[in-house]
């Protein structure tokens, strides 16, 4: 999650966060506080900024329950023989008609010929622009 963690990767991220609506799944939000964690404890942040990052990026999310995709992420985490975790993802995204910006190359692959066209997007691609 390093475009959560304050830093060059962070800045791009935020450029784009200001111009566009963005929505996460819940459980994100544990990956991202996991995040923190590993910056204060091997990389010096303060709680203080651990919290205050935190709060930021609340503000710019829009947390989605992730159940309410479960039932078309396990089918697909069969089919596509991928992780039911980032199925969650890609399911969400094609429900919601938005992209799915992720920096999962093999991901990007696998469900190139299986969502429409610009559900998903490498992050690599977006920040270029």
């Amino acid at each position: 999650m390093p475009i959560f963690v304050p830093g060059p990767v962070s800045e791009v991220a935020g450029a784009y966060f200001a111009r566009e609506e963005v929505v996460s799944l819940s459980f994100a939000a544990v990956e991202v506080s996991s995040a923190l964690v590993q910056e204060m404890r091997f990389h010096g942040m303060t709680q203080q900024s651990a919290s205050d990052a935190f709060d930021h990026l609340s503000g710019l999310v829009d947390w989605l329950d992730s159940r309410a995709f479960t039932q078309a992420a396990m089918p697909m985490a069969v089919s596509y023989q991928h992780g039911v975790y980032d199925c969650h993802y890609v399911a969400a995204a094609q429900s919601l008609r938005v992209p799915l910006i992720t920096a999962d190359k093999k991901l990007a692959r696998k469900f190139a010929d299986a969502v429409p066209a610009g559900i998903i997007c490498l992050y690599d691609e977006i920040t270029a622009k």
